[in-house]
């Protein structure tokens, strides 16, 4: 089934909206745009520190901002998806490495809010069949050509600085993995670690993992109240995606985040907790913490 298109003039737009309003005019600068692009013009997502902003990526920052504002689930995601999956091909076809993998990130983090925390009620009932089928669909089509992205620019991926590394990686965690521990990263900023046992109610606040580990006695002052995962770095073959823990930490280790794969094995260790006694899955606990908490 090919996603489904929904046209530019319909009412649609004004219904379904991001975080100010209509998406539409902003998706509509992205989808005519020309992938081969003047060398000036690349310089709109080249170089983040260029202070002329094209219409291009002044449209590119707005779609963003409104989709994932606050980490916040908008309903205008369900238009987008296809056009996102549109302008994805686009830039594969013209094999920009930079754009597909820009897109490939803030695609994976709009999807990181589309979470039950963030939907009070099922409210998919108010969108319309064939939009909720495109919709997933689009999700569908947009994972396996992630898969792809990685398997052909891993190398080139290991060049671009740490902090896009981060995101893009938190960005497949929430495609291809598992968007709820993707929004707690992202929330947390790979630190904070919110618990809460579902044993007692108790909801632990305190747990900081990058401002401890990473102190003197660190370690040893974090694994009084964690119990890391033990490491699986090596043991991942690059292909299969069935164990979120095993490749997403493969990978970050790969692309050279030594230190995020380090302190993932917290986020999927084993906590304690001081009021009960009670032990369960940290990720699991962080998810609840902010569902119950």
């Amino acid at each position: 089934m090919e996603p489904k298109l929904i046209e530019f003039n319909s009412e649609l737009w004004e219904m379904f909206r991001g975080a100010y309003g209509t998406i539409r005019d902003d998706l509509k600068v992205l989808m005519g745009s020309d992938p081969v692009l003047s060398e000036n013009e690349q310089q709109w997502y080249v170089d983040p520190s260029d202070k002329t902003e094209s219409d291009l990526r002044i449209a590119f920052d707005n779609i963003c901002e409104q989709l994932w504002h606050q980490m916040s689930f908008y309903d205008a995601l369900y238009l987008a998806m296809p056009y996102l999956v549109k302008l994805y091909e686009k830039w594969q076809q013209n094999a920009d490495f930079r754009m597909q993998g820009m897109l490939l990130t803030n695609i994976g983090i709009f999807l990181a809010t589309d979470i039950s925390y963030n939907h009070e009620i099922d409210d998919t009932e108010k969108v319309p069949k064939e939009i909720l089928e495109s919709y997933h669909q689009s999700i569908k089509i947009i994972r396996e050509k992630a898969k792809e992205f990685l398997h052909c620019y891993k190398e080139q991926l290991k060049q671009i600085d740490e902090e896009s590394r981060s995101m893009f990686c938190l960005g497949m965690l929430a495609m291809l993995g598992d968007p709820e521990a993707a929004f707690v990263l992202i929330l947390g900023g790979w630190n904070q670690c919110l618990q809460y046992c579902p044993n007692c109610d108790n909801l632990n606040e305190d747990t900081e993992i990058d401002s401890i580990l990473f102190q003197s006695n660190g370690k040893k002052e974090l694994e009084k109240k964690i119990k890391p995962a033990e490491s699986v770095i090596g043991q991942w073959d690059g292909q299969s995606f069935d164990h979120t823990y095993l490749w997403f930490s493969n990978l970050l280790y790969e692309l050279g985040n030594e230190k995020e794969a380090e302190k993932l094995r917290y986020f999927y260790g084993t906590y304690t907790c001081p009021n009960c006694g009670a032990a369960g899955k940290v990720m699991e606990q962080a998810k609840l913490a902010y569902i119950e908490g």
